[in-house]
């Protein structure tokens, strides 16, 4: 009996030390708890902070237009990137936008693809053929313009003026047969082409002045722009016509009948492709 008093005294002892610690060492573990969940919450900002700072390096779109970055920068100048590359404006409210389309640096011309993928769009045409505005362009190793591809003869007032303006359905969009059959048109087939005025273009009251074919078809472009802007684009030969013919262009009633009467007894579609 004397034992079981003296076994219980002992564990109702243990029981009363072990509480006493609990509560002495409560406060310690709850501080060591915060400790380890403030470390905890600092290496989770550490992180984040981290991957905030990581600047991007790539392409990005904005409005439209296509930008590199490097290191969060925009780039500028030209641009090496995956085996391509790419030409960004120096200066002025286009500063860091990727060219896109022609783009001419002193007397070389190159081109800078206008649609497609991330990295091939804005990507510069190097040692290949392009087909730009339904006409075949070649390029060399270092992305110059060579020439439009094309097997015809370039003898004659027709092959002539159709090799100008099929290098000028590339670069502007106009179609070929058009300005072939207008220029012929208004020259008699090149038999009267006063002051190089291929286009029978008047400023004022005076009728356009030239120094060559190549200067009367870049007006002819503005003149276009300004006064009949929906045949930019056009890719039939008789709606492009009836456009032309029916605009005002030329006094004459039958401008448009003429037009398409050129563009058939010549062939003249044979430019447009």
């Amino acid at each position: 009996m004397i034992d079981g008093k003296r076994t219980f005294r002992r564990i109702l002892i243990c029981l009363i030390v072990m509480l006493a610690f609990q509560v002495a060492a409560a406060p310690v573990l709850q501080m060591n708890s915060t400790v380890a969940w403030a470390k905890s919450k600092k290496k989770t900002k550490k992180k984040k902070k981290a991957k905030t700072n990581k600047k991007k390096t790539g392409f990005v779109k904005k409005n439209g237009n296509w930008y590199f970055l490097k290191d969060g920068k925009r780039q500028t100048g030209w641009i090496t990137f995956k085996g391509r590359r790419y030409f960004a404006y120096k200066k002025g409210s286009r500063k860091g936008r990727l060219v896109r389309g022609w783009f001419k640096r002193g007397k070389k011309e190159y081109y800078f693809r206008e649609t497609g993928k991330k990295r091939v769009v804005c990507s510069m045409a190097i040692d290949c053929t392009v087909k730009i505005n339904g006409i075949k362009c070649i390029f060399d190793e270092d992305g110059n313009f060579v020439k439009c591809k094309y097997a015809g003869k370039k003898n004659g007032f027709i092959n002539t003026v159709g090799e100008m303006a099929r290098l000028n359905q590339v670069r502007n969009n106009i179609l070929a047969s058009l300005v072939v059959a207008q220029a012929c048109v208004e020259t008699g087939f090149g038999a009267n082409v006063y002051r190089n005025n291929l286009f029978g273009i008047y400023h004022g009251n005076s009728y356009g002045s030239y120094s060559s074919w190549e200067e009367s078809l870049e007006d002819y472009v503005d003149f276009m722009h300004t006064y009949i802007p929906s045949i930019f684009g056009v890719r039939d030969w008789s709606t492009a016509c009836y456009i032309v013919g029916h605009s005002g262009y030329a006094a004459a009633s039958n401008y448009y009948s003429a037009l398409v009467s050129v563009v058939q007894s010549n062939n003249l579609t044979r430019f447009d492709k």
